[in-house]
Formats: C-alpha cells, sequence, structure tokens
C-alpha cells in the first residue's frame, strides 16, 4: 500500500507564522488597525472574532496588489523563518520506510520515499517560495489561494481559507482523486489541524519540537 505523508506548514514544518511577516510587508498598516476594522464591521458576529479577523488582514495586505507583489513578499518572508528540525527529521524517517516506489528524500537525497504533501491555511506562493528556499522536496501544495481579477488581487481567497475543516476536506478530496487506498501520515497543530489529523491513519501533533503521537 502506498502512504502519502500530509504537513501542515506554520508552526509545524517551519517554526513561525507567515501570516502576520505577510501583513507587514504588504498592508502598510498596523494589525490593530484590522482587528478594529473586523471589530467594527461585526463580521465576527457570523464567522467568529478569528475568523473574522483573518478575513480582514487579508483584505488589507491583498487588495489591489499585484501577483508580483505577493511573490516578492514571499520571497523575503522565505529568507526569515526555520525548519522545524524535529518534525522535518521525523518526515525524513518516514519516509525512507516501507515504500517500493523511487522518491526522494525531504531535502533532496535520493531515497525509496513517499509523496510529501504540504497543507496549510498560509497562501500558496508563501508555502512554495519557503520550500524552494529551504530545498525541500514536495510533490504537492493544498494552500489558500488569493483571487485574482484583471491582474489584481482582490483581497478575498479562492474557496476560503485552508484552515480546518475546509483542510480536511481538500485533503480528503484530493485522496479520493489522486491517492485512493494510500495510508496518510499527518503532522499538525492542535486544535487547529485536528480535523486533519482525525482522517489520518497515523497523526502527529506539533508542539513547538514536541512532537506527541495522537492517540
Amino acid at each position: 500500500m502506498n502512504t502519502i505523508i500530509v504537513a501542515d506548514f506554520d508552526e509545524t514544518l517551519i517554526e513561525q507564522n507567515t501570516l502576520i511577516r505577510v501583513y507587514r510587508g504588504l498592508a502598510g498598516m498596523p494589525l490593530v488597525v484590522s482587528v478594529i476594522l473586523a471589530l467594527f464591521k461585526g463580521h465576527w458576529l457570523r464567522h467568529g472574532l478569528r475568523a473574522a479577523i483573518k478575513e480582514e488582514m487579508y483584505w488589507r495586505m491583498l487588495r489591489g496588489k499585484s501577483e508580483s507583489e505577493l511573490t516578492i513578499a514571499a520571497r523575503k518572508v522565505a529568507r526569515h523563518v526555520t525548519l522545524n528540525e524535529a518534525v522535518v527529521s521525523r518526515i525524513r524517517r518516514l519516509s525512507t520506510q516501507g515504500n517500493d516506489t523511487q522518491g526522494n528524500d525531504i531535502q533532496g537525497n535520493d531515497t525509496q520515499g513517499h509523496d510529501l504533501i504540504v497543507a496549510s491555511a498560509a497562501l500558496a506562493p508563501i508555502v512554495r517560495a519557503v520550500l524552494q528556499e529551504k530545498g525541500v522536496n514536495f510533490s504537492r501544495v493544498v494552500a489558500s489561494e488569493a483571487r485574482v481579477e484583471v491582474g489584481k488581487l482582490t483581497g478575498y481567497l479562492i474557496g476560503g481559507e485552508c484552515f480546518g475543516e475546509n483542510k480536511a476536506r481538500r485533503i480528503r478530496q484530493l485522496r479520493d482523486t489522486s491517492y485512493p487506498n494510500a495510508r496518510m501520515i499527518a503532522f499538525g497543530n492542535w486544535p487547529d489541524d485536528g480535523p486533519m489529523l482525525a482522517e489520518a491513519d497515523e497523526a502527529y501533533i506539533v508542539t513547538g519540537n514536541i512532537i506527541k503521537t495522537l492517540e
């Protein structure tokens, strides 16, 4: 049976959270402004405070920007974040076990490996830029995608943020279409990645450099 490894990105595969860093680079205003506006608009009454604040952050930092501006911001972020070596090492060990198909080690050495799928609420260009900067081999990125109209970012996300139940659903769809019957090993935060971890055959909760098996 084939195996896939699915890893969350922010504070799992890397040590930091990229959203705040991207916001600082693109929004041109303090984070507290987005928090106040989210409260003022009242969207939190429908979606919850956390979701409303993040929605406002995406709007403020993306609206009217070009894709090239987002790419530049992604490269800057990539230079200032660090891999979570505990998670990378664990994935590397798992990736060399029990797969009969030729693959690549997570950081570039030829070996027998499982496909690494990085699943994140972060924007896809940010995730790809960091993985490429750090030399991490990956098969797919399942992440938040910025909506573009007439060459400009609208401030909205396609299909919403890839977070929680939405992330789990997207991974489920990917498994059904591209990895039917594959065994899934997953790494993520708790409780945010709970829905995704619950669907894995083998799941690990990451807190800093501590990795615990989900019972």
